[in-house]
């Protein structure tokens, strides 16, 4: 049995951090449409503005992430 862990150890091991990837962004998408939701009940000024552009960034980041991990 220790040989086998041993042999296979790292297949093992490599789709640990890929997991804990899609963990984090899928923890990350609640949060970021709360976020999406308040920002569009707030009036519209240049700082709102602002902070949708960071949203959009934001949506690329965990779609992305999500796709490719």
């Amino acid at each position: 049995m220790w040989i086998t862990f041993r042999e296979l150890k790292w297949p093992l091991i490599y789709p640990i951090f890929p997991r804990l990837c899609l963990t984090a962004f899928n923890f990350c998408q609640p949060f970021l449409l709360a976020r999406a939701i308040e920002l569009a009940a707030e009036p519209i000024n240049h700082e709102t503005n602002n902070y949708g552009h960071g949203l959009i960034g934001a949506y690329v980041v965990v779609y992305l992430g999500i796709a490719v991990s």
